[in-house]
This record gives structure tokens, C-alpha cells and sequence, in this order.
């Protein structure tokens, strides 16, 4: 299993981070993303620029406070789960957390060249932060 922890505080009300990452209908901010396919209220899939789509279960989802999913594609299945802890008005920490077990150990060799779990959620949160940067704009 491959497994990265990352933690971040930003300067953003926790209510607009919470409708930002849980909006699914909006896609648009995430770099990585081509689209978003809505299933029913539980289900999601994520289609990547480079042609790769990851189903999705939402399994948990406290306002404002947590959100968790089970994701799995050809190559992998895994979960995910963030944590939002309001700091102040302006300013909330978010731990997330994402696990992943590949379907076969050849994949997984190969994972650890190809697929920096670290590097994917750093990006996850720049495309983030501007986002909630231009939402402030507004």
C-alpha cells in the first residue's frame, strides 16, 4: 500500500474550501481534471487530461468538517478522507489523507515512478488555493 499524508492551513473561511472541494458539479479549478461525471448523489468519476477515469463513493461527509471516498480504477483501489478544522473566521487547516493498493505488484513497482502521490496532492492544492483566490476576487 502507498500512503501520503499532507497538511496545509490557508487563508479561507472553512465554509468556501468545504463547497469548493465537495462541489462536483465544478471541476473547472482542478488542472489535472478534464471532467467530472456525476453518477447518482454518492457517485463519481474523475476523468484526468491524460485519459485516465477513477470511480468514486463518497462514504462520509460531515459539513464542514469531513469528507471521505473510495476510489478505484484498472490500475488501483484505495481511499481518501480530509479533515477541516476551522481555525478562525479566515483561516482553516486541512489534513488529507489518501491511500492506495495497486491491483498488482508490477504496477505498483511502476507507480513509484510515475505517480508521486506527495506531487499530486501539492498540485491538488495549488489549483486549490488560486481557485479560493479567485472566488475571493469576486
Amino acid at each position: 500500500m502507498r500512503q501520503s499524508e499532507m497538511k496545509v492551513t490557508l487563508p479561507y473561511n472553512v465554509e468556501m474550501i468545504w463547497n469548493t472541494i465537495t462541489n462536483n458539479l465544478d471541476s473547472s479549478w482542478r488542472s489535472d481534471l478534464s471532467h467530472i461525471e456525476i453518477i447518482d448523489e454518492t457517485h463519481f468519476i474523475e476523468h484526468t487530461k491524460e485519459g485516465f477515469s477513477t470511480e468514486f463513493e463518497i462514504t462520509d461527509k460531515i459539513f464542514c468538517q469531513f469528507y471521505a471516498f473510495t476510489m478505484s480504477n484498472k490500475n488501483f483501489q484505495g481511499k481518501w478522507s480530509g479533515k477541516l478544522i476551522k481555525v478562525n473566521e479566515n483561516e482553516t487547516k486541512m489534513i488529507f489523507l489518501e491511500q492506495i493498493t495497486f491491483k498488482n505488484k508490477i504496477m505498483e513497482l511502476i507507480s513509484y515512478l510515475g505517480m508521486n502521490l506527495k506531487k499530486i496532492q501539492e498540485q491538488y492544492f495549488k489549483d486549490l488555493e488560486n481557485a479560493l483566490a479567485k472566488q475571493q476576487e469576486i
